[in-house]
């Protein structure tokens, strides 16, 4: 994760922390499907709900801002519950994302349970395009920003594909200043979604840091940067 998207250690160690409470999670959760008694208003009879897996693969599209977190929650979810899922990694963080299904499967997930799809920025439509289509695929789950968002949803749409969508853009530019300075450390890390391009972005720097600067000033900088957001948190 640092080799590939130049996050610092901190970041690192945050991303594993949240993603093992995940899956730690999600396995507990296991055990939790039940099902409920609805009412009837049929004399004699009785209404019941069980959980069962949407019968179809659910695709996960996770971005490269927190790779190990986003990666984990877009495919553990429907896992757990019975579903086979895909993973399409981001093209800026392959590497990180691959680990995470290697993690599952070295813990013994079955084989075909869990798969990835990893494919250079050009083909990034067409790949996602070939998922929506699918026959196979019942759910898509993506993380990203309301542009490509906003084309997935029409896809989804087109082909009858449920999609759940987290989408940027929804951030007011300005913090509310409940006490000096909280609102706006707090916010100060963004995300960009940019054709081909991939940035991290504090207002302190007043410019991005593109994926092409990762070897100067740009780490040490987002490493001051960070452990200052760390302590005021």
């Amino acid at each position: 994760m640092s080799r590939e998207m130049g996050a610092t250690l901190p970041w690192c160690g945050f991303n594993v922390h949240v993603a093992k409470g995940m899956l730690v999670e999600a396995a507990a959760k296991a055990y939790a499907a039940v099902g409920e008694v609805i009412p009837s208003d049929v004399p004699g009879l009785t209404a019941l709900g069980v959980r069962q897996p949407v019968g179809g693969v659910v695709v996960g599209i996770a971005p490269w801002n927190a790779p190990l977190i986003l990666g984990v929650r877009s495919i553990v979810w429907p896992l757990v519950w019975g579903n086979a899922v895909v993973l399409k990694s981001s093209e800026q963080t392959p590497l990180t994302q691959a680990a995470i299904v290697q993690v599952l499967h070295d813990a013994g997930v079955p084989a075909g349970a869990v798969n990835l799809i990893s494919n250079a920025p050009e083909d990034g439509p067409s790949v996602v395009e070939a998922l929506i289509a699918h026959r196979a695929v019942t759910r898509v789950n993506f993380t990203g920003s309301s542009r490509v968002g906003r084309i997935i949803g029409e896809l989804g749409g087109r082909h009858l594909t449920r999609v759940v969508l987290e989408l940027g853009g929804k951030a007011f530019p300005g913090a509310p200043r409940s006490r000096p300075g909280g609102g706006r450390r707090r916010g100060r890390f963004r995300c960009l979604h940019e054709p081909g391009r991939a940035a991290a972005f504090s207002p302190a720097w007043g410019a991005a840091w593109p994926a092409d600067a990762r070897e100067t000033e740009a780490p040490q900088r987002l490493d001051r940067e960070l452990e200052e957001f760390f302590r005021s948190v």
